[in-house]
């Protein structure tokens, strides 16, 4: 780069030209700003239809719960035939069946687990006299409360539905059931 001393005759054109120079180097250039173009006039139905008209899926609406489809998968089992008159007959129809809480389940449970709590249970504690305890808890709940899906039997135990479906096989092995 080829720099070339300027020569001024006077101070008054130094002066001019340092100001020339700091307006072009250091203060912006004023361009001319786009004015926006108003929006097209669009009709205040047509938005409303659009949102009506998409159908969010089950899962995203937030209608179902995680394992409502367990759920539902039951009660389509459940129920065996319709008769003619429309009422709904399942295999072993008879009177309604009063379910047992997890609570008394497990409290029953632990009579055999002596210095083992709840609490102990719903720990995340992996000790050896929590661990049989707990699986056996997991086991009866399932067996006795077939409405209950494995997720909100983990729920309960604070766990993951593998961790009671690990806990069912290992006391079914244990016991020799098949």
């Amino acid at each position: 780069m080829i720099v070339s001393a300027m020569e001024f005759t006077s101070a008054a054109e130094m002066r001019s030209h340092a100001a020339a120079v700091h307006a072009r180097l250091l203060k912006p250039i004023a361009r001319p700003v786009a004015m926006a173009k108003p929006a097209p006039q669009v009709p205040t139905v047509e938005p409303i239809r659009r949102f009506f008209a998409k159908q969010l899926p089950a899962w995203e609406s937030g209608l179902l719960t995680f394992d409502a489809h367990v759920v539902a998968y039951r009660v389509a089992l459940s129920i065996s035939s319709f008769s003619i008159s429309g009422s709904v007959r399942s295999e072993g129809w008879s009177a309604p069946k009063v379910r047992r809480s997890i609570d008394a389940i497990v409290i029953e449970v632990l009579e055999n687990f002596p210095g083992v709590n709840i609490d102990n249970i719903q720990s995340h504690r992996r000790t050896r006299d929590i661990i049989p305890a707990r699986q056996e808890s997991m086991f009866e709940v399932y067996m006795q409360r077939p409405d209950l899906s494995l997720p909100m039997i983990g729920r309960w135990f604070r766990r993951d539905h593998t961790t009671v479906l690990h806990a069912v096989k290992k006391v079914k092995a244990k016991r020799g059931i098949a």
